[in-house]
């Protein structure tokens, strides 16, 4: 039988890695108060922690949901990754971002009806998100005469990131979330790593790819195809052929 992992233990798992990689930071900080980009990206990582919690434990009934103070802590923690980035090329940080772009959040939650359309909080955020994420990946590129071996791994890095939240726009009607807005399917989560996985074995030929597909549908009935992908957990779906 598969070993199932569900949301909270990859939460809980995301928290420990993420609160080791502050204090590391935290730690060259200390150790050279110069080094201000090291202060910057413990903060990012830091802040990463009150999103995953405000999803585990559900604490903000009041004003805001979880997901609206999430999403808040997510921005703020991306813009210290963008002032870290700053100060790494010796150009000054600027705080109207880190504090100012989580507070038009905020602001945007208290909107009727926003937090309770997941199409809208998702679009918003991506588009928050993948602009500083571009940002991030512009500033490392201006100090790109600095030779250094990790630079452009990082900018591409970036940018990736700011390609995939730019996605998640284009998919608001389209996925279930984190890729857009409809409800969550956690299949969605290992389609990545799965297929990476059976494309190298299948090109291997360790693996006959006729064995993969488990279910077979016709194009009309692409929504039930869709939906049993989405519930692989249950049906037991590993490929889904969608036939013409």
């Amino acid at each position: 039988m598969p070993m199932q992992i569900d949301g909270y233990t990859v939460l809980i798992s995301g928290i420990l890695i993420r609160t080791l990689l502050a204090i590391l930071f935290l730690a060259f900080w200390v150790k050279d108060r110069r080094a201000i980009w090291f202060g910057w990206w413990s903060a990012a990582f830091f802040l990463g922690d009150p999103a995953a919690l405000a999803y585990l434990f559900g604490g903000f009934a009041v004003m805001f949901s979880p997901l609206g103070i999430m999403a808040a802590a997510v921005i703020a923690a991306i813009a210290c990754f963008w002032q870290g980035a700053r100060a790494f090329e010796g150009r000054a940080p600027l705080w109207l971002p880190v504090l100012g772009i989580p507070a038009l959040w905020l602001l945007a939650c208290l909107i009727p009806g926003f937090l309770d359309d997941l199409s809208y909080r998702v679009a918003l955020s991506s588009l928050v998100l993948a602009l500083i994420s571009a940002v991030i990946a512009f500033e490392f590129w201006r100090g790109r005469r600095e030779k250094l071996p990790s630079r452009w791994a990082i900018i591409a890095l970036f940018l990736s990131l700011s390609a995939f939240f730019a996605s998640r726009i284009a998919l608001v009607g389209i996925a279930p979330y984190p890729f857009g807005a409809l409800p969550m399917q956690t299949s969605w989560l290992a389609v990545f790593p799965r297929g990476s996985w059976t494309r190298k074995t299948v090109q291997a030929k360790k693996l006959d790819p006729s064995r993969l597909i488990t279910h077979r549908f016709p194009l009309d009935r692409i929504l039930d195809a869709y939906d049993t992908f989405g519930r692989a957990a249950e049906t037991q779906a590993l490929k889904v052929i969608i036939a013409a």
